[in-house]
């Protein structure tokens, strides 16, 4: 028995008014309609003609290789005799070792590390350290950061190891570069009161015999010599606040304050 719906009289009203001037939409037509009123009625099946397919794409997993660093950061470790600034590991003490023998007297190469203490005082070595003329200090070599009277695994820090440290403290490097007074508060950083930890004491110099100074200026050695005239070597001197950097004659006696290798 023929069903009737509205939707097939519709399309076959349109299909007596069109198929006058197109005999071929006429049949696309007809075959629409089959199909759709077989759907209509929920009896709709695939064309077994066509075909589906699926295609799968299969992406590669991407990986991002991170670079590794194979740089070594030392390990600095200081003992418990030094202070750390920076990097580098400064003794807390001015260096006391050797015999004290008169200031009037120079010292000399011999088997024996030789030191002044202020007014031929040994009690003012036990307070301030030794001073020392720099070629006793050096133990007569001119290599710049050699141990000279250092102890094992310490040196005599040079000009440019000073600097490092000032720099640390502070100082600009056009500062650092400079000679006289340099930087703004780095002299008072490292003096007995300072914030540093270095506590360097007031010891006053030996110079021609006689001994100057004490708690009123210091100076320290450095293991660099001038260039020319090479008698004289670089000197540190905490003073109002900053730090002078001079030439001193090696002559003169001043306290030694040792770097770790």
């Amino acid at each position: 028995m023929d069903s009737y719906s509205p939707e097939g009289a519709i399309i076959q009203r349109q299909i007596q008014f069109e198929d006058v001037r197109q005999p071929s939409l006429l049949r696309k037509t007809i075959a629409a309609i089959g199909v759709a009123a077989t759907c209509m009625s929920g009896a709709c099946t695939p064309n077994p003609e066509v075909t589906t397919s699926t295609t799968t794409t299969e992406v590669a997993p991407t990986t991002t290789e991170v670079p590794t660093s194979t740089t070594e950061v030392p390990i600095i470790v200081c003992d418990s005799t030094t202070i750390m600034i920076g990097a580098q590991c400064w003794m807390k003490e001015n260096i006391n070792t050797g015999i004290m023998i008169n200031g009037s007297i120079n010292q000399t190469n011999n088997t024996e590390v030789e030191k002044y203490c202020y007014d031929n005082n040994p009690e003012n070595c036990a307070i301030y350290g030794g001073l020392y003329q720099w070629d006793e200090m050096m133990q007569y070599t001119t290599t710049e950061s050699a141990k000279g009277i250092c102890p094992p695994e310490f040196h005599v820090p040079s000009d440019e190891e000073w600097k490092t440290m000032e720099l640390f403290l502070g100082m600009t490097p056009e500062q650092a570069d400079a000679e006289g007074n340099r930087g703004t508060d780095q002299g008072a950083q490292i003096l007995m009161t300072g914030t540093s930890g270095l506590d360097f004491p007031v010891t006053g110099y030996g110079a021609g015999g006689l001994f100057y100074g004490i708690n009123f200026r210091t100076w320290i050695w450095t293991s660099s010599q001038s260039n020319t005239p090479l008698d004289w070597a670089w000197q540190r001197g905490p003073q109002w606040g900053q730090i002078s950097r001079d030439l001193e004659q090696k002559s003169d006696a001043m306290p030694v304050r040792c770097l770790q290798d």
